[in-house]
């Protein structure tokens, strides 16, 4: 309730009503008295004028009129202008009466209107005859102007009624008109408040003051919401920054930590393997001083081929950590290198496997074919076994790519201007986002003890650095898996000088 006094039709509306009713009583007495001031003023004018027109005619000749005139001036006196007494009197006696005064009257000289209750005005005038003290004394009926006085104050109530209702009427049709477009604006604000930034601020109101706040206002909200569109196309773009540089420092870290971990492998890798020849050496020399059908001969077989399984996990770890790189890449057709790792791949996984292929790309890579199809074995392998014993597909496609950022979570993230992108997905149980953080640890795993070794994604992401590449794993648990490789197209133009070094 008080919000709505504190409105400015409300406050309006007060505003006239308590000027009304403090100002309307004292215009409306005051204009009361001016009336009956005027009616009064009037009725004693013609009663004193009639009354000296009267009082000369009783004069001729400088002497007094004869009796039957005198009685025929009264009597006439009496038959207009509202007189009711006449009387002609001579110093304390009366000489002559109008035949019409009613009855014996009480002669009280009244020079106020509507002085006594008897709505009479009395009123005495010298009649100037030498030498006789002659006065006329006549009586005038109030009543008439009295009624006069009572319409005007009627007809005058009215019309201060009208006016109140009229000033009324015109001061509701004010608020309203002053209102309605300040309210349009208020609402108009209020979404432009919410975010409707589109919302103008017009009024089509005729009154100049608010017309021309209402353009200012509107030339506000411009400036506002460009600005606001700037402020938020900034905030954007340094989140967008801010994305950018976690991200980065996050593959850098991923980077260090990989590189960190391959050199200690690597270095690993070599004394292992320089502990590893002297005992595979010395255990075939042993092995050709004793007859095929020994026992010991059999045993040293056996220490052979763990040795050569040695032989073989070194081949992975050195492969990972970049070790390999003495070996030649060649200009080679990936899609026949695919073809025929799928070849191999199909006799070996489980036929409940469906594996389909898509190519879009005929060009050339510069790669070693071995370590490619290592990488392609490595990522159907880890496929098949997401999807289990049951029914599932792996899919692998092969495009051209001309991104010159590849962003990944965890690679690197410059390409060259082209290369070509394999993919390969699988609909298996899909991994988690801890786990996808590390998949290319080495010796990580989360199959069971004897199931695999953890260096698989390792080495695939050793075999993708060596080659220049990068790669992108999505994943969600329950989705399936998406591998993204990236590899330079070989361009004999670009790529002479690695030729070169190769040989």
């Amino acid at each position: 309730m008080a919000k709505r006094l504190n409105t400015l039709a409300a406050r309006l509306i007060i505003v006239v009503v308590v000027g009304q009713a403090v100002l309307l009583p004292m215009v409306f007495r005051g204009v009361l008295n001016i009336v009956e001031q005027s009616q009064t003023g009037m009725f004693i004018d013609h009663v004193r004028e009639f009354s000296r027109f009267l009082a000369d005619n009783f004069k001729y000749d400088g002497e007094l009129v004869s009796r039957d005139r005198a009685v025929e001036l009264l009597d006439s006196a009496t038959l207009s202008s509202n007189c009711v007494y006449a009387e002609l009197w001579e110093g304390q006696e009366r000489l002559y009466q109008s035949d019409l005064t009613s009855g014996n009257l009480v002669y009280n000289e009244d020079f106020d209107f509507n002085g006594n209750d008897d709505n009479v005005y009395y009123l005495a005038i010298p009649v100037m005859v030498p030498n006789r003290n002659i006065t006329l004394k006549l009586g005038f009926d109030e009543q008439s102007t009295l009624d006069q006085i009572q319409l005007a104050y009627q007809r005058a109530f009215y019309i201060f009624s009208l006016y109140v209702l009229i000033s009324f009427v015109l001061v509701i049709w004010l608020s309203i008109r002053l209102t309605r477009p300040l309210r349009a604006l208020q609402f108009a604000s209020r979404e432009i408040a919410s975010g409707q930034f589109d919302k103008r601020l017009d009024s089509d109101s005729k009154i100049v003051e608010i017309d021309e706040m209402a353009k200012d206002l509107e030339i506000m909200r411009r400036e506002l919401v460009g600005k606001t569109e700037r402020l938020q196309a900034e905030i954007e773009h340094r989140m967008d920054l801010e994305m950018r540089r976690k991200l980065l420092e996050k593959q850098l870290l991923q980077s260090q930590k990989l590189e960190m971990i391959g050199t200690l492998a690597g270095g690993m890798a070599h004394e292992f393997n320089n502990i590893l020849v002297p005992i595979v050496l010395y255990t075939e020399l042993a092995k050709e001083t004793l007859p095929e059908d020994s026992k010991t001969a059999e045993q040293l077989s056996r220490v052979l081929r763990s040795a050569d399984r040695a032989k073989d996990l070194i081949g992975q770890i050195l492969t990972f950590s970049r070790y390999r790189t003495e070996k030649k890449l060649d200009p080679m057709d990936l899609k026949s290198v695919i073809n025929e790792s799928l070849d191999m791949l199909r006799a070996v996984l489980p036929r409940t496997i469906e594996i389909s292929t898509h190519f879009d790309f005929c060009g050339l890579i510069l790669g070693d074919a071995a370590q490619i199809q290592q990488l392609i074995v490595n990522l159907c392998n880890n496929a098949a076994k997401a999807i289990g014993d049951g029914t599932g597909k792996i899919a692998l496609s092969l495009v051209e790519n001309r991104i010159q950022i590849v962003e990944s979570d965890n690679a690197g993230d410059r390409l060259p201007s082209a290369s070509v992108k394999l993919t390969v997905a699988d609909t298996g149980r899909g991994i988690d986002s801890d786990t996808l953080e590390r998949i290319f640890e080495p010796f990580y795993t989360t199959a069971e003890v004897g199931q695999g070794s953890g260096l698989g994604l390792a080495v695939v992401h050793g075999i993708v650095t060596t080659h220049d590449g990068d790669i992108k794993v999505t994943s969600e648990v329950g989705s399936g898996t998406i591998v993204e490789v990236y590899l330079p197209i070989w361009q004999p133009e670009n790529n002479q000088n690695r030729l070169q070094q190769g040989d």
